[in-house]
């Protein structure tokens, strides 16, 4: 069996202050740091094998402390960045509201028929996050675990592609900052979810 921790991760200043990130690259607040150590803290007793980040740095700032409590590198996976929201990246939430009402109403309830100038359409951000994950999977050897952080938007196209879910309901699920998820291979390409949005001791 092979073991997955999936974590979002933590926070920065545009989350705190109701921005859409994309693919701009923040940086963790000072919350957000403290989230990370937490995180390690939280992981101290499982044994990684590997840990995995995207591109962007607060994806390897919420590593960097799991890294070096476990003394292991951090790879970083291009294709496991987040959603690009276009025109929408820096703008604040309300003007964003303000702005283009039937928009954030596709956003959140059919994203796929979602469109705004500039965006990564959530099928094809789904195909290349749940193939990201999948190649990392194959590659580990049997009865290891590994860790993979990566983002809010992407990973609830992920799990909706591991739980069979239409995308259009990829808002229903939730990941708090430096939450963990859980999920493992079975067999070969025979995934299950043990746990998600987990921000307890593991």
């Amino acid at each position: 069996m092979k073991t997955v921790y999936l974590i979002r991760h933590g926070e920065t200043e545009y989350n705190s202050e109701h921005k859409l990130q994309g693919t701009v690259d923040t940086m963790l607040s000072e919350i957000g740091k403290q989230q990370a150590l937490h995180l390690a803290q939280r992981m101290q007793d499982v044994a990684l094998k590997q840990i995995f980040c995207s591109n962007l740095a607060r994806t390897k700032q919420t590593a960097e402390p799991l890294a070096q409590a476990k003394g292991l590198p951090i790879i970083e996976i291009p294709a496991l960045r987040e959603v690009s929201f276009g025109i929408w990246e820096s703008v604040p939430f309300k003007i964003i509201q303000e702005k283009y009402p039937q928009e954030l109403h596709d956003f959140f309830h059919s994203p796929l028929n979602f469109k705004i100038s500039g965006c990564e359409p959530f099928a094809d951000a789904q195909k290349r996050g749940w193939q990201a994950v999948q190649d990392i999977i194959k590659q580990q050897e049997n009865d290891t675990s590994i860790a993979i952080v990566t983002h809010g938007g992407i990973l609830r196209t992920i799990f909706c592609a591991l739980l069979h879910m239409d995308l259009n309901a990829m808002w229903e699920i939730n990941f708090y900052n430096t939450a963990v998820s859980c999920i493992y291979e079975q067999k070969p390409g025979d995934y299950y979810v043990k746990y998600i949005n987990n921000i307890e001791k593991l």
